[in-house]
């Protein structure tokens, strides 16, 4: 198929077979006069909608409709339960606080602890140095 094909394709024949108007349906026709690749597509597309056409329509079984129901009444019961319900959020939640608030402290304490061991280097600096008096 070529870019072309490809295109029409993706553009026409969609329109086409969902919604068939006349200046789509004589676009559609005119390509496939031509183009063997997709009148064999339309072809099989055809013959795959009339397959599903011609299938009985299924209802849904008694068990569908059971645990439709079950479903149903969970999230009923769901809705009104009181907030303990989102409890174990809260445990993480309050887990992540509780060690950034860890992580916080250990860096302020490090940072208490270098001020001062910065301080206390200012100060040995800026004493004054005494010399040394070696008796004779």
């Amino acid at each position: 198929m070529s870019a072309f094909c490809s295109e029409f394709w993706e553009k026409k024949v969609g329109n086409f077979l969902n919604n068939p108007s006349l200046a789509v349906k004589n676009e559609v026709q005119d390509h496939i006069r031509t183009c063997l690749i997709c009148r064999q597509s339309l072809d099989d597309m055809l013959g795959m909608r009339r397959i599903l056409k011609n299938l009985p329509d299924a209802e849904p079984g008694e068990e569908f409709e059971t645990n439709l129901n079950r479903r149903i009444q969970f999230i009923r019961r769901d809705r009104n339960r009181p907030i303990i319900r989102y409890f174990e959020y809260f445990n993480i939640l309050f887990t992540v606080l509780i060690g950034s608030m860890i992580v916080l402290l250990f860096f302020l304490f490090s940072q208490v602890v270098e001020n001062i061991e910065k301080k206390k280097q200012e100060e040995e600096r800026s004493k004054p140095k005494q010399e040394l008096i070696l008796p004779d």
